[in-house]
């Protein structure tokens, strides 16, 4: 248990760690796109386009929605941008909606079955402005999970700390062992003790005879 929490904790720490990290241009790769998250009603299955960088990557969504505005043959724009975070598998994510300013006036993302266009969600913004310089910089912590890739980040982080704790608790059962200790609490057995006068757990029948064995090199 004690794990898997380590686990969980370390998958937030990389995945923040990746989102602060300054992304270059020459590190993007144009991937196949796809959200990180299950669509929500009104966005259509895949994006636009996507782009990869080591532990990060954006996925970017426009729709031109024809026939609102009067005045001028354009269509008007809704963006909708998801950033995720992780590795080895993306593990959080945040997301911004939003409709052009000269266009807002236009669009009622409702009417059109598009989710609001409130700007940031499930981030804790610390560089508003990194949208206006490149849409693949992330401009803050995400919070958001991407349960998948949080549960296999956190299990993968999880046995990685349980390692070294498992080789030494094994390391200290055998020690105890083979000084006839006990084995729960490591007080050093009497030969002909029936439970461990610290702990109360009976002694195993290895550690009897070890306890027999250091008794018999001490009388000697």
């Amino acid at each position: 248990m004690i794990a898997l929490v380590v686990g969980a904790l370390a998958t937030v720490v990389v995945s923040w760690a990746f989102a602060l990290r300054p992304i270059a241009t020459m590190e993007l790769e144009l991937r196949r796109p796809g959200w990180a998250i299950a669509p929500a009603p009104g966005w259509p299955d895949r994006p636009d386009t996507g782009y990869d960088a080591f532990g990060a990557g954006v996925a970017h969504g426009r729709w031109w929605i024809h026939g609102i505005r009067i005045e001028r043959n354009e269509p008007v724009t809704y963006h909708q941008i998801v950033w995720a975070t992780g590795w080895p598998w993306p593990a959080l994510c945040c997301e911004h909606r939003s409709v052009p300013g000269d266009d807002q006036r236009w669009l009622d993302p409702a009417t059109r079955g598009l989710p609001p266009a409130d700007g940031w969600r499930y981030a804790w913004i610390i560089d508003a402005s990194a949208l206006q310089r490149a849409m693949w910089a992330i401009p803050g912590l995400p919070l958001r999970p991407v349960w998948p890739g949080f549960a296999l980040c956190s299990l993968c982080y999880g046995a990685i700390a349980w390692l070294p704790l498992a080789v030494l608790a094994i390391v200290r059962l055998r020690w105890r062992r083979r000084r006839g200790a006990c084995l729960r609490c490591g007080y050093l057995l009497a030969p002909d003790c029936e439970r461990c006068p610290e702990c109360g757990a009976p002694p195993t029948p290895s550690s009897a005879s070890s306890a027999s064995h250091s008794a018999a090199d001490d009388r000697a």
